[in-house]
């Protein structure tokens, strides 16, 4: 059977490819969706407390930063261990950028 890759995405705010081009991270608002390629099998999914505005991984494709803007908050997560988690906030100054 043929598959649409279309079908698969469906939803999809951000699609973003890992470093190492063996991930495919994609949000739907408050989640993040890490596929393995070229499966597409879900490995990973995080959910967050707001809308991910921007996505990017670390250099080494072993975690994922997700920026919501909103909530002026930024987080990182661990793709092999799922309860590592680092989280910068800040209300008083706001967020400008990320990287």
């Amino acid at each position: 059977s043929n598959m649409l890759f279309s079908d698969i995405l469906a939803g999809i705010a951000n699609a973003l490819f890992s470093p190492d081009n063996q991930l495919l991270a994609v949000t739907n608002g408050t989640k993040i969706i890490i596929k393995s390629l070229p499966t597409l099998e879900n490995i990973q999914v995080f959910s967050f407390p707001d809308q991910v505005s921007y996505i990017e991984f670390s250099p080494d494709s072993k975690h994922i930063l997700a920026v919501m803007s909103k909530k002026n908050m930024v987080e990182a997560r661990s793709i092999s261990e799922e309860d590592w988690l680092c989280k910068i906030e800040d209300n008083l100054c706001g967020l400008i950028n990320a990287k």
